[in-house]
């Protein structure tokens, strides 16, 4: 039988205390990801969440007020430095949350742009109007097509956020429930296997919020294989159900050091097989 081996793992952000010593030399950036670079390139796919947008000093201009506090942003020269390495055997990287707005829509693009230089695939953003339809990332591998899209939900700042959304041209795909059954239905010809990436939760919270449940639940009833969330930074549970896969969230892969629980630097590995 055709299969495909699939690797996820949770947010990524060369930001705060990362950043910080890269700039006092005490490592690179790529040094970062030495010691799990082949255990990433081991699978067909790779995913990772990028939870810091690219910027340089042309970008840094057009920081977004509203966000100023909580801005996460690195320069391209993390994954400029060494573009073979690509970085470290990601293939795709999610780029849909709370931060890809963090400079306006002028930081959102050239985020796509510094990852379309080295040759990373990425999904999660949308062009246009608030409600535009995102353009989903479809991969084949070994006879297997398998689509991607992404989504944001976040409860603590929904509205403000989907209000700074609409400021701009482009910026990360927002969730609500007709736009993913429009997306989703648009895409059940085109595919084998269809994996939605959800930022969603709250930070640092060990269960699923119920209003988490209720998407899983309408993602799953428009024939969502596999459902990843991301956004609490800590771990909480998965469940496979009518073979279906739900992880609620991935927690912390490389992200500055916080105060959590617990639950961090979590590796999601499967294979997939369409079932004709």
């Amino acid at each position: 039988l055709d299969e495909v081996t699939l690797l996820f793992v949770g947010d990524i952000s060369f930001a705060g205390p990362i950043k910080y010593y890269v700039d006092h030399k005490y490592y690179t950036y790529n040094d970062t990801f030495n010691d799990v670079a082949p255990f990433i390139r081991e699978a067909d796919i790779s995913v990772g969440n990028l939870e810091s947008p690219f910027a340089n000093q042309h970008v840094l201009n057009h920081l977004y007020r509203g966000r100023k506090p909580g801005i996460y942003c690195t320069c391209p020269i993390v994954i400029l430095l060494d573009p073979p390495r690509r970085f470290a055997g990601f293939d795709v990287v999610t780029i849909a949350n709370n931060h890809l707005n963090d400079l306006g829509g002028v930081g959102a693009n050239f985020t796509t742009e510094v990852l379309e230089k080295t040759g990373i695939k990425y999904f999660g953003i949308s062009l246009g109007k608030y409600d535009s339809s995102q353009e989903p990332l479809i991969i084949k591998r070994d006879r297997i097509t398998i689509a991607f899209l992404r989504y944001c939900a976040i409860p603590s700042t929904k509205k403000n956020f989907s209000e700074m959304r609409k400021l701009f041209n482009s910026g990360p795909a927002i969730y609500q429930d007709d736009m993913a059954t429009r997306d989703i239905r648009t895409l059940k010809k085109r595919r084998d296997i269809i994996v939605v990436f959800m930022h969603y939760g709250m930070e640092t919270k060990l269960r699923p919020l119920p209003y988490q449940i209720d998407i899983n639940k309408h993602l799953l009833s428009l024939g969502v294989d596999i459902i990843i969330g991301a956004h609490p930074h800590v771990v909480q549970g998965h469940c496979v159900k009518h073979n279906k896969l739900i992880e609620d969230s991935l927690g912390n892969f490389l992200f500055h050091p916080c105060p959590y629980k617990r639950g961090s630097n979590p590796v999601t590995y499967l294979s997939v097989r369409p079932v004709y």
